[in-house]
């Protein structure tokens, strides 16, 4: 199939369902963790897999804006084989 003929490393940028349909293949996420609540958000990024390990976060400020936005988190996951 297309995913074993590739010559790079793929990498899905959303939406839920490609999420859910790539993570049985995934071995590494680069997520973007937002802190906040969003009443109007209707789709998440799907509960990872027990096998998959926080390798490193890294926490981020808004821009020096007084737009007063939300704080998010890089954080990259391995999947443990």
């Amino acid at each position: 199939d297309a995913y074993q003929r590739a010559q790079f490393t793929p990498v899905v940028i959303g939406g839920a369902a490609l999420y859910l349909e790539a993570l049985e293949h995934t071995t590494m996420i680069f997520a973007t963790e937002v802190d906040g609540y969003f009443p109007k958000a209707d789709r998440y990024f799907p509960e990872l897999p027990a096998d998959f390990a926080e390798v490193s976060r890294s926490r981020q400020r808004v821009a020096a804006d007084s737009s007063g936005g939300p704080e998010y988190e890089f954080v990259t996951y391995i999947r443990e084989l």
